[in-house]
């Protein structure tokens, strides 16, 4: 018989978030549009500042203005979504039960049951609290490691490791 691992986790709305953020601001897709927006105000500016003036007025300094508030936005309407997003599927996130072999990941909490062979899984990453499991480029489960009570970190790593063949495995 394989070895199973099972961790029994409830996520709160804070670590959501912070897992949705780490993963929305490490992405290149990201990163690339904040320095887009960041060299294209610059370029407004120039554009404002085109007479080599000495003297600044706020027209100089508008578009600054204008990204930082944009920025602020962002990141307020992120975090708004997460927060409606958690409450609104709690049941995802709370008194789950998951259960790893080497068939796959079995997942069960409040009303529903999820059985997902390694095929389905397209890598494994470890950040410094969570290993989360993508099933695709945006979709992840997180596992905090903080709730790992029954065996040690290391033998899960071991196990995941065993997976590489099925999955793309990037561990610390």
């Amino acid at each position: 018989m394989s070895q199973q691992y099972t961790i029994h986790q409830s996520l709160n709305e804070e670590t959501v978030r912070k897992a949705a953020s780490k993963l929305l601001f490490t992405r290149k897709l990201t990163i690339l549009m904040l320095v887009l927006i960041i060299f294209s105000s610059i370029n407004a500016v120039n554009i404002y500042d085109g007479f080599n003036e000495t003297e600044y007025s706020i027209l100089t300094f508008f578009p600054f203005i204008i990204c930082f508030v944009l920025i602020i936005a962002l990141l307020f309407f992120f975090k708004k979504k997460i927060k409606n997003d958690y409450r609104k599927n709690i049941r995802f996130y709370r008194n789950i039960t998951f259960t790893f072999s080497s068939e796959g990941m079995f997942a069960k909490g409040e009303g529903f049951e999820n059985r997902m062979p390694w095929n389905d899984f397209e890598k494994i990453t470890e950040t410094e609290d969570w290993f989360l499991l993508y099933r695709n480029k945006v979709q992840y489960q997180i596992i905090d490691k903080k709730q790992i009570t029954d065996f040690s970190i290391e033998d899960l790593k071991s196990f995941f490791r065993s997976l590489n063949p099925k999955v793309k495995v990037s561990l610390k």
